[in-house]
């Protein structure tokens, strides 16, 4: 295990690969190769209802059972399911999904304010801190220079 050290700790990341407990060494789901993990549950219910989505996967944790679907959006396919309040069972669903095959995973969620919004403003995060003890663990942030936005 080696820690790439950064002036920035949020761009500070662990070269280990093998943990302790393994993901998914107890079933062999197949998932895409992009994924997205929500905090929303009744969104991902609507969205499952009002498209074509195929569930694709199953994890049990304490409280629930998070199920994985699969769908098709602009032409490529999507992995996506909700993901548990905190970093520890947020993760252990991410390593899940990267057993199954996933590579590309973005967490979507939703917080708080420290003041009333009733306007219903979205607030876009221009920094961010990395203290929830897991992610350290995950190759250092980056940016796809091929990336670009389809209309």
């Amino acid at each position: 295990m080696a820690l790439i050290k950064n002036e920035i700790p949020i761009l500070e990341y662990d070269t280990e690969e093998h943990a302790v407990l393994m993901p998914g060494e107890r079933w062999s789901y197949e998932f895409t190769e992009k994924a997205v993990m929500l905090f929303m549950e009744p969104e991902i219910e609507e969205y499952v209802i009002n498209h074509e989505c195929e569930l694709v996967g199953e994890f049990e944790s304490v409280t629930k059972t998070f199920l994985v679907y699969k769908t098709v959006h602009k032409g490529i396919p999507i992995t996506f399911c909700q993901a548990p309040l905190g970093g520890a069972g947020a993760v252990q669903i991410m390593e899940q999904l990267i057993k199954g095959g996933a590579k590309k995973i973005i967490a979507v969620g939703c917080c708080g304010s420290l003041v009333e919004d009733t306007e219903g403003d979205y607030f876009i995060p221009t920094s961010a801190l990395r203290q929830e003890g897991t992610s350290y663990h995950y190759l250092p942030p980056s940016r796809e220079d091929n990336y670009k936005e389809k209309n």
